[in-house]
């Protein structure tokens, strides 16, 4: 049910007349289901996905609530949020979880933990276009 409205506010949010209000609350509401602490199941991931992405193309998510947002993501390793957040506004608000990026990537003790960070990167690294010289 919550995958449900999450998927639901979403396509409101979708709007460029969305209240700004809604759209940190429903930004707040993401980053709180996702670092919950225990494994979510995948239809809850693909409405964080989709409820982010609706969020972060709206005006009143800053550049600077994207960092704060890419690095909230990285810390609950929920790297598939991670990713949606990165892929915003040509991926600036990367730069500042890159260093939580690098610390799972070196975790050479934890293979587990490595493995959904560099599934990622490489989905992102596919994903982006090439630039435009």
């Amino acid at each position: 049910i919550t995958a449900a409205c999450m998927t639901a506010v979403a396509k409101i949010l979708a709007d460029p007349c969305a209240p700004a209000p809604l759209v940190k609350a429903m930004v707040a509401v993401a980053l709180k289901v996702s670092s919950g602490g225990k494994e979510l199941p995948t239809d809850m991931k693909t409405a964080i996905r989709i409820l982010m992405k609706a969020c972060l193309s709206n005006e009143a998510i800053t550049i600077k609530d994207h960092s704060e947002i890419a690095v909230a993501m990285a810390q609950s390793r929920d790297w598939e949020a991670w990713s949606v957040v990165v892929q915003a506004k040509d991926g600036e608000a990367a730069k500042a979880s890159l260093t939580i990026v690098q610390k799972g990537l070196l975790d050479s003790a934890n293979d587990a933990a490595q493995l959904p960070v560099l599934t990622s990167l490489r989905n992102l690294l596919q994903a982006t276009p090439p630039p435009n010289d």
